[in-house]
This record gives structure tokens, C-alpha cells and sequence, in this order.
């Protein structure tokens, strides 16, 4: 799950960064603040036990951080494609 977490925040962040003046005050304050802290709580530098935890606490804002990167694809196929996939990908794992 963490891969999938931190494949989802990276592109992201980019994302919000090059749109920055076209986004919505919301979308600009609260995307790029939920793939930070997906970030920062997937990160190698915590112990296994907490680890664990945060893993999961971080599955709220990925999926947030998940659903603006989903909005943010332009083509309609590609959309469906990743929209199909990653549930896949996720329940595979």
C-alpha cells in the first residue's frame, strides 16, 4: 500500500505546482497538503510499529491525493484506464 500511496502523492504535487494559478483556492490548499502528509507518513523514517499505523491513517488523504491526480488526466481513456487499474493493483496486493 505505501508504494501505491507514495506513486499517487509524487505526480500529485507536480501537478498542483505547475497549475497553481488556474486551481481553486480548494484544490490548491488542499491537494498538494494531502500528498505532503501522505508523504510524510509513508516515509521510511518511522519504527514498524508505527509504521503500521500511520500506513493506515494515511489511506484518507491518499485517496484524496488520488482522486484530484485522476481528475487533473486529460484524456477520457486513460482516465478509465487508471481508474480501473489501480483499484485492481490495490486489492492484488
Amino acid at each position: 500500500m505505501t508504494e501505491a500511496e507514495l506513486t499517487a502523492s509524487v505526480p500529485v504535487l507536480f501537478i498542483a505546482w505547475r497549475q497553481r494559478r488556474s486551481l481553486p483556492p480548494a484544490d490548491a490548499t488542499v491537494a498538494p497538503r494531502c500528498a505532503l502528509t501522505v508523504l510524510a507518513l509513508t516515509g521510511p523514517w518511522f519504527g514498524m510499529d508505527k509504521a503500521m499505523c500511520f500506513t493506515l491513517i494515511a489511506i484518507i488523504p491518499a485517496v484524496f491525493t488520488a482522486a484530484f491526480g485522476a481528475l487533473r488526466i486529460t484524456s477520457p481513456a486513460w482516465r478509465r484506464t487508471l481508474v480501473t487499474l489501480a483499484p485492481l493493483a490495490l486489492i492484488g496486493t
